[in-house]
């Protein structure tokens, strides 16, 4: 494990294992951490390529937002731990994200379509009418398809 204290706030405890990086605070002037702290990132996802020390670098989707992001790893070796690690974060998020859809609409407090539109109507409009225009073209352009 790794300790280490914040440089910019010398009240913030970090710690960091092969499962996990976690902050707790603690009283400069005693040295005691508090007796709680918080999980900051687990060891899947970005944060697993971190904490598993294997070297990566992120390409952006430019400025246009048009090209496809990625991971890049350095070494071809890490690839399959890479993997794993993706795809565990990719799992739980979606449970995770599932989960949490299923509650908000149990509760009525998903958002409807007809939510967006009240609340954001000039960009929720354009929004429809762009794919109304992609589905004609396509379409009008494809018909034997």
């Amino acid at each position: 494990p790794s300790f280490e204290i914040d440089p910019n706030d010398s009240t913030r405890f970090y710690i960091a294992t092969d499962l996990a990086i976690g902050a707790i605070t603690h009283d400069p002037s005693t040295g005691y951490a508090t007796p709680s702290g918080s999980e900051m990132a687990n060891a899947k996802g970005i944060e697993g390529l971190v904490i598993n020390d294997i070297d990566y670098f992120e390409t952006t989707p430019g400025n246009w937002g048009i090209s496809m992001p990625g991971l890049w790893l350095h070494d071809a070796d890490d690839f399959p731990r890479a993997r794993a690690l993706l795809d565990d974060y990719q799992a739980d998020r979606t449970q995770r994200e599932r989960s949490r859809f299923d509650e908000l609409r149990a509760s009525g407090d998903a958002p409807t379509l007809w939510q967006l539109l009240r609340a954001k109507p000039l960009v929720v409009s354009i929004q429809l009418v762009v794919i109304a225009l992609l589905a004609y073209l396509s379409l009008r352009l494809f018909p034997g398809l």
